[in-house]
């Protein structure tokens, strides 16, 4: 005997309705019962009177939900269920089984095979539409849930976004192939890193700020973790990333249980910030610091100075007689002694000295040696200067400079930066009258040094 066809009610196509049902049972009163009371409620409904043809109408046409029968002829409920949950394309389509079986082990074997809910026969119509209104209720959430995480999954690739999952009572990390890709492994590869082997990998000159910020986020006082900060790259280099999260389960004592966030690759932005930063701190034609960021250095170290007693000295020196190498030769090339001689100054000062262009041929030393060392250094450094031929365009130049030193251990208890610039210069002054090249220091040293 073949199956009879599958009856739909007459709806109109596109018509609104309120879910797209198919009822599943040999017997055609039952059908017919079903049909018409969900129909009065505005579902569109379909009927069909075996296992096997409702097999056929979920994979053509799927329904919002399936009114299931067990006992029926050929495939039984349970057969259809299972074959239904097994297909990835249908598995989602929520089976309320509808039988007259009303042992626990009938209805335990329906969820088993992945029923979503159980009604007995006979049944009242205000059980059926409510389970019914339940479960599609329970569908279109999840389809939103859906929309939104497929939206979410684009949002986060085209952001290039790595994220993270953390179970912080395990220490267990999930994470996106994005995120590992940002570190450069591959996805495999960080399946066991957990946060104790994250943390391994974040530079230690960070590493305290980020921990101190995640503390707060746990104890309340933050509502996000975020956080710029380097990360080891595989090869071996630092990356900069922007580390966001937030904890999204808590525990009955308020205590941390899961959190997520994201990771994105800001070493760009970071890099171009630097740049950005050089240039405003530089002077454009020597690439020494200019004016404005020694002044800043210098009040710094002003304040480490009289908290810790750390040393500094500042020394203004001027090239001697410039004007005349502009005059006699050209701009461009008392450019080019300015630069080479910046070179030279730079490489022979301590690596944490700073030197910078005050003005003109004016330059500022910032040096960091034991008290009533630098003029020794500056010295060394006019001798270097002294011994130097300077060839540009088939000349052969030498220069000398004036220097006037202050350092911080000359002054009283209370002195400014302004005190020891302008002790500095007169000093540099009193070098000038004196003949030039030499330093002059608190003590009005003034050896002279011939050019030879």
């Amino acid at each position: 005997m073949n199956d009879p066809p599958c009856i739909a009610n007459p709806t109109p196509e596109n018509a609104h309705h309120r879910g797209d049902i198919l009822i599943v049972d040999d017997v055609p009163e039952n059908l017919q019962v079903l049909f018409l009371m969900l129909s009065e409620q505005n579902y569109a409904v379909r009927r069909v009177r075996s296992g096997q043809q409702a097999l056929n109408v979920v994979n053509h046409d799927p329904p919002d939900l399936i009114l299931l029968d067990i006992r029926m002829p050929g495939l039984d409920g349970y057969e259809v269920c299972s074959r239904i949950k097994s297909n990835p394309d249908t598995q989602q389509i929520p089976i309320i089984f509808l039988s007259a079986l009303n042992h626990t082990l009938d209805k335990v074997k329906a969820f088993t095979v992945g029923g979503a809910d159980y009604i007995s026969k006979p049944f009242q119509a205000e059980e059926v539409f409510a389970r019914i209104e339940n479960q599609l209720t329970i569908q279109r959430q999840h389809h939103m849930l859906d929309v939104e995480r497929a939206r979410l999954s684009n949002i986060i690739e085209a952001a290039r976004l790595g994220t993270w999952e953390w179970n912080i009572q395990t220490g267990e990390t999930i994470f996106n192939d994005r995120w590992a890709e940002i570190i450069g492994y591959e996805p495999n590869e960080v399946q066991s890193v957990t946060m104790a082997v994250w943390i391994t990998l974040i530079h230690p000159d960070d590493l305290e700020k980020s921990q101190k910020l995640m503390a707060n986020h746990f104890k309340g006082t933050q509502d996000f973790y975020d956080i710029e900060y380097r990360i080891k790259h595989k090869d071996g280099h630092w990356i900069w990333v922007h580390d966001r999260g937030k904890v999204i389960q808590w525990d009955s004592q308020r205590k941390p249980l899961m959190m997520f966030g994201t990771h994105s690759d800001i070493t760009e932005k970071k890099e171009m910030e630097h740049q950005i930063r050089e240039l405003s701190i530089r002077d454009p034609l020597t690439n020494t610091y200019n004016r404005r960021y020694i002044l800043e250095r210098l009040k710094q170290n002003l304040l480490r100075f009289k908290q810790d007693e750390m040393p500094f000295s500042i020394a203004l020196i001027d090239i001697d007689h410039f004007k005349n190498v502009n005059d006699f030769y050209s701009h461009l090339t008392g450019d080019y002694i300015l630069k080479e001689f910046t070179r030279i100054i730079n490489k022979n000062i301590e690596k944490y000295d700073l030197l910078g262009r005050y003005g003109g041929e004016e330059f500022i030393v910032v040096g960091y040696d034991q008290a009533g060392t630098a003029t020794v250094k500056l010295e060394y450094l006019l001798k270097v200067v002294r011994d130097t031929v300077f060839e540009h365009e088939e000349n052969s130049i030498k220069i000398t400079f004036s220097g006037g030193v202050a350092e911080a251990c000359d002054f009283a208890d209370e002195f400014s930066i302004e005190e020891m610039i302008s002790a500095a210069d007169k000093r540099l002054y009193l070098a000038k009258e004196l003949g030039r090249n030499r330093i002059i220091d608190a003590k009005r040293h003034t050896r002279e040094h011939v050019v030879s």
